[in-house]
C-alpha cells in the first residue's frame, strides 16, 4: 500500500511537470496557508447561471477563450478582507466580489481536465454601518495614497473570493493530489484599463440611504494579464496551489472610449481625469 501511494503521488507530479512544460515554467507546489477554510462568517456566496448558448464577454474578459465543453455563470462572493494590517479598521465590513466564471471540461484525457476562468471582476463597497469605519479611513487618506490603497484592497478581496470558490470546488469534487488530479484556475485582468467607479441601486432589505460603490478595471487596449495555477487537496485535506504562472495576451493596441457609466474616485474631491493605465509586465 505504501508503494502504491508513492506511485500515485509520483504520477501526479509527473503530470504536473508535463503541464508546466506546456505552459512555460511553473515552480514547485506550495501549501496556501491563507486559503484554508475560514470561519463561516467571513464568507458567503451565490451563483447565477447565465444560461447556455454562446459565451460573450466585455471589458476585462475579452481575452477569455473556450477550452473544451464550457458553461458560464456569475459568481458573487462576500468577504471580510484580511488586509494584514491591524491599523486598517476593517472590523466586520463585508465587501462583495462579483465575477464572470467560465467552467470548461477539456475531456478525460486532458490534464487538467477542468479549467475555471474568472473575469469581469467588480468590487462592491457598501455604506453599511459595519463598513463606516473603513469608509471614513478611506476618506481621510491623502489623495496620493488612496489609489494605492484601492489597488491593495481590490487585490485582497479578489484573491480571497477566488480562493474560497476554488477551495469549495476541490473539496466538493474531491480533487486530491494523491489521486493525480487537479483543476486549473485562471484569473483574467485587463492589461490596459480605466479605473471606473459607479453607484449601484439599493437592494431589497438595504437600510434607507445605503450606497453601493462599484469599482472595476475596464479594458481600454484589447489585452489581458492572466494568472494561471493548479489546485488540489493534500493528504490532510488542505489546499495546494502551484506557483502561479503569469502571462499576457494582446499588446494594448487600439483604444476603447471611456464608458458613460465610468466615474472617477468618489472620495477624491479633486475628481481626477480618467486615463488609460498600462500595467507593463503582468506581475
Amino acid at each position: 500500500m505504501k508503494h502504491k501511494i508513492v506511485f500515485i503521488t509520483l504520477g501526479f507530479f509527473i503530470a504536473l511537470f508535463l503541464w508546466q512544460c506546456q505552459q512555460e515554467t511553473i515552480t514547485s507546489n506550495r501549501t496556501v496557508e491563507s486559503l484554508r477554510a475560514k470561519p463561516d462568517h467571513l464568507f458567503s456566496s451565490s451563483v447565477q447561471n447565465d444560461g447556455g448558448g454562446s459565451i460573450e464577454f466585455d471589458g476585462g474578459s475579452s481575452c477569455v477563450t473556450k477550452d473544451g465543453d464550457c458553461r458560464q455563470d456569475t459568481i458573487v462572493v462576500e468577504v471580510i478582507p484580511d488586509m494584514g494590517d491591524p491599523t486598517i479598521p476593517v472590523g466586520d465590513c463585508k465587501i462583495i466580489a462579483r465575477f464572470k466564471r467560465v467552467i470548461c471540461d477539456r475531456g478525460e484525457n486532458q490534464f487538467p481536465q477542468f479549467v475555471y476562468s474568472y473575469s469581469n471582476y467588480e468590487m462592491v463597497l457598501s455604506s453599511t454601518p459595519e463598513c463606516q469605519d473603513l469608509i471614513n479611513y478611506i476618506k481621510n487618506l491623502p489623495n496620493q495614497d488612496r489609489d494605492a490603497f484601492y489597488a491593495h484592497l481590490r487585490g485582497v478581496v479578489r484573491d480571497q473570493a477566488i480562493a474560497q470558490d476554488m477551495l469549495w470546488q476541490i473539496q466538493h469534487n474531491n480533487i486530491t493530489c494523491n489521486n493525480g488530479t487537479a483543476v486549473e484556475g485562471r484569473v483574467y485582468e485587463p492589461k490596459c484599463y480605466y479605473k471606473c467607479w459607479t453607484v449601484g441601486a439599493p437592494g431589497p432589505g438595504d437600510p434607507p440611504g445605503t450606497i453601493h460603490w462599484i469599482y472595476r478595471y475596464v479594458d481600454c487596449g484589447h489585452s489581458c494579464c492572466v494568472r494561471s495555477s493548479l489546485w488540489c487537496l493534500d493528504q490532510n485535506g488542505d489546499p495546494i496551489e502551484s506557483e502561479p504562472h503569469r502571462y499576457s495576451l494582446g499588446n494594448c493596441e487600439g483604444s476603447t472610449p471611456v464608458p458613460q457609466w465610468c466615474y472617477p474616485d468618489p472620495f477624491d474631491p479633486l475628481h481626477p481625469i480618467i486615463v488609460c493605465n498600462n500595467r507593463g509586465a503582468c506581475e
